[in-house]
């Protein structure tokens, strides 16, 4: 093992043996003997009788809570022609409620000494979170409580007029007015078509923002906001009997609700051709990417793509010597899934920024870039490209869930993806159990030659600066792993 290797596993080792004694953890035997054992944190879990799920997880080493709510409900949930309802749902839900004035929610968290707090919207969730000194968790409940039971009592045209308009503005300055900021977008649009949930845009198009009214927005919140629809997750320096009588007071008077029915999965990409985009771009620099249609998040597979995430980008990559070190036509090199919370499939990306010396010269770097995927079926990664993966991956995990906002959020991230939030120990263990075999393997099923998406984003003088496509090839037959 080189010397950056053992420091790896030196920090990994110091995390989680300070993470079990410093947090109660009870330790799990590891599937490789190599490696540190695998945390398992302490949890109580139960269900209030509107349907609400709550999580406890407490932690008293640092006297704050944090508070996360996740709703199951996000983009691939929005009405048809009515693109961005979930994500302005999340802007809304921000504004107001019966006893909540407007804009006092973040006033109210600003006061009693909030550290974290924001909303997040994706395919198949949104999520609510705010960490506060300890003293201060019935003013999160409270707040929390009070938009999940009354947040249409505050709702009128006046209020959704300017979220929308915020919205409206998100959109221009992350999408329409951004470098590159449609190519992702052209990409998974290719992968997943229209018809697939995960088609249309999270933020929304502005003619869909436009027609959404007052009426179709509170029917929206009637379906998507029940208690029994979401999960609350506390985690921090907290008395759980102490937590649990708060909790009840908040909210186990909101009334029971019908819980939706959710869309059923997984569904395969309809994509079966691989497809050419050519994007011009008023940008100053070129890049490629190439995507694919994988597994969901926690499937078979999904851990080993991850490790070939770092094979592939890592600092001493050999593709990224090939292309950065050698041939000096790119910059940066990145290959990972995206990173939203993804039920029914998620993509893989491999995206090189080109630099000056590598202006055009698409075919070169992609043809270094399908030579090492080919290396890749044909004989998997080394032992030590294998190792040092897998410790980037598992120190990156530990060393988040140092932070109590982030522990919350793997929490409710795993009630969502997996049914429990006790997934821990099993997430872990997917990636001590990867073999050169394995993923080689997942490389042949998921990352084959077609089908895919091909993008080769051009700097051009006059175009819009996000990117618009002026060709798109659709390969006459998809080719065979």
């Amino acid at each position: 093992m080189r010397t950056s290797s053992r420091r790896l596993a030196a920090a990994l080792g110091l995390a989680l043996s300070w993470a079990t004694s410093a947090l109660s953890i009870a330790p799990v035997a590891s599937a490789a003997p190599s490696l540190p054992k695998i945390p398992r944190l302490e949890l109580e879990t139960y269900r209030l009788e509107n349907g609400l799920q709550i999580v406890l997880h407490p932690d008293h080493r640092t006297p704050i809570v944090a508070t996360n709510v996740w709703y199951h409900v996000g983009s691939k949930d929005d009405p048809p022609h009515l693109s961005g309802m979930a994500h302005l749902f999340e802007h809304l839900m921000l504004q107001g409620s019966r006893n909540v004035g407007e804009d006092m929610f973040f006033k109210y968290l600003e006061r009693a000494g909030v550290s974290d707090r924001n909303a997040t919207t994706g395919f198949d969730r949104t999520n609510y979170f705010e960490t506060l000194p300890r003293s201060e968790l019935p003013l999160s409940l409270w707040l929390e409580s009070d938009r999940m039971g009354f947040l249409l009592d505050h709702l009128n045209d006046e209020s959704l007029r300017v979220q929308r308009d915020v919205v409206k503005n998100e959109l221009r300055q992350n999408m329409i007015d951004a470098p590159y900021g449609r190519v992702f977008l052209f990409g998974r649009q290719e992968l997943y078509p229209a018809g697939h949930p995960y088609h249309q845009s999270i933020i929304g198009l502005p003619a869909d923002l436009d027609a959404v009214d007052v009426p179709a927005a509170k029917a929206f919140y009637e379906r998507w906001y029940a208690p029994g629809d979401a999960t609350l997750v506390l985690a921090g320096d907290f008395d759980p009997k102490t937590a649990r009588e708060l909790v009840d007071t908040y909210f186990s008077t909101l009334p029971p609700r019908e819980v939706p029915k959710h869309l059923a999965g997984p569904l395969p990409s309809p994509m079966h051709e691989s497809v050419t985009l050519t994007v011009e771009a008023d940008v100053a620099l070129g890049r490629l990417l190439l995507a694919w249609a994988v597994p969901a998040q926690l499937a078979d597979g999904d851990a080993a793509l991850e490790a070939i995430g770092r094979v592939l980008s890592s600092r001493s990559s050999r593709l990224r010597k090939k292309l950065v070190h050698e041939l000096h036509v790119a910059s940066e090199i990145s290959a990972r899934h995206d990173y939203l919370s993804w039920q029914h499939g998620r993509i893989f990306w491999i995206d090189v920024a080109l630099t000056a010396a590598g202006a055009g010269k698409f075919e070169v770097v992609r043809a270094a870039v399908d030579a090492e995927l080919a290396r890749l079926r044909k004989e998997g990664p080394s032992e030590g490209e294998l190792s040092r993966a897998r410790q980037g991956i598992l120190s990156r995990r530990i060393f988040g869930l140092e932070r109590v906002t982030e522990r919350a959020d793997v929490l409710n991230d795993y009630a969502h993806l997996a049914g429990t939030p006790d997934y821990l120990e099993q997430d872990l263990a997917r990636y001590l159990a990867l073999t050169a075999v394995s993923v080689r393997d997942a490389v042949r099923a998921h990352l084959p030659e077609g089908p895919r998406v091909i993008e080769l984003v051009k700097p051009t003088k006059g175009a819009a600066v996000a990117g618009a496509i002026v060709e798109r090839v659709v390969s006459a037959k998809a080719v065979s792993p």
